[in-house]
């Protein structure tokens, strides 16, 4: 959990404008918004004490966000913030691993503090030539020499897709999402519905 958190805290800090401030608060709050206690991270935290003194109040999670429209809710998290970091981040059980054949550099730059976003386009550049065939094969990379990247957390291969789809019927656009994941086996589930309409 708190390599995840330390992950999350650099990828804030990858994304343009956002000041060192605000990356303290979001990362803290949202590591209390999951957290399964009610005391808050010192400095910048958030638990109850701080959402249920807001004008439209309401109560921390306390258990792994469902939803990434969750980051809304998390003290310190702008709309500008959330839009920014969209495209980099999902909802998904602790400890699932990142597919390294499928991240965007700005995902690969998190994986260690000493990892640039150079060093992500290198990445992305060999991956180009042909998919990392495995993980040691990734960690291997010179754009990875002497940087400590957590093998544990990375993988070649996804478990979890987001399937989009989209209905026009009349004026309206209903656009549904299903969550699949795969397991071991091959067999494919779907663990999650939702609908959009517009």
């Amino acid at each position: 959990a708190d390599k995840a958190a330390e992950q999350f805290e650099r990828l804030l800090g990858l994304i343009e404008g956002v000041d060192p401030y605000a990356i303290q608060v979001i990362a803290q709050s949202t590591r209390d918004w999951i957290d399964n206690d009610i005391e808050p991270r010192f400095p910048e935290g958030a638990e109850d004490d701080y959402y249920l003194g807001l004008t439209m109040p309401y109560r921390t999670a306390n258990r792994p966000m469902s939803s990434v429209t969750e980051m809304l809710l998390v003290r310190g998290m702008t709309r500008e913030i959330y839009i920014a970091i969209l495209p980099f981040i999902t909802a998904l059980p602790p400890n699932t691993k990142i597919n390294v054949n499928t991240a965007p550099p700005e995902v690969l730059a998190s994986l260690a503090r000493e990892v640039t976003l150079e060093d992500a386009a290198a990445l992305v550049a060999q991956r180009d030539q042909g998919v990392y065939e495995d993980t040691q094969g990734f960690l291997s990379q010179d754009a990875l020499a002497g940087r400590e990247v957590d093998g544990s957390s990375v993988s070649v291969s996804s478990q979890y897709f987001l399937l989009r789809a989209q209905a026009t019927v009349g004026t309206a656009r209903i656009t549904l999402y299903s969550l699949l994941f795969r397991g071991n086996d091959g067999r494919t589930n779907v663990i999650l519905r939702s609908k959009d309409l517009i």
